[in-house]
């Protein structure tokens, strides 16, 4: 009986217990990539700029080197733009991936990799795509 109690104890202690691994990070991509700061080059203009994004839980914004590092654009999600009053909703926010719809129809699919060190953009509306490193600085 001293044995089938132990062995009872012993699993109700095991499956109380937590796993907490606080390197693995979970949840949605706005969650998991706030504040991260990603850089690549745009040539969907023919332009080749140098860019930054940077998503947080509300929306983004893009900078880019003209003058200096300027936040080019400033993005809340949901929120009529002061210039056109263009929208962007978010219509899917999954671990590893992103989609927005501009309210012009244009949807932007944003996928990072396994790892999460690089990021894909691409649209529904031509078939370039930009490919953006995470990186720890803005505009260096």
């Amino acid at each position: 009986m001293k044995k089938f109690s132990l062995l009872i104890l012993s699993v109700l202690l095991l499956s109380c217990s937590s796993d907490n691994n606080e390197d693995a990070k979970e949840g949605n991509f706005l969650d998991v990539y706030n504040g991260v700061i990603w850089k690549g080059i745009d040539n969907s203009g023919g332009s080749g700029l140098v860019v930054w994004y940077v998503f947080t839980t509300k929306g983004f914004n893009e900078y880019i080197i003209e003058n200096g590092c300027q936040n080019s654009i400033s993005v809340e999600f949901g929120v009529a733009d002061d210039e056109d009053g263009s929208t962007i909703t978010v219509l899917e926010n999954s671990k590893n991936l992103l989609k927005l719809e501009s309210s012009i129809g244009r949807i932007t699919t944003v996928n990072a990799s396994e790892n999460g060190s690089v990021l894909t953009f691409s649209n529904n509306q031509n078939s370039n795509k930009i490919i953006l490193d995470k990186v720890s600085e803005l505009c260096k």
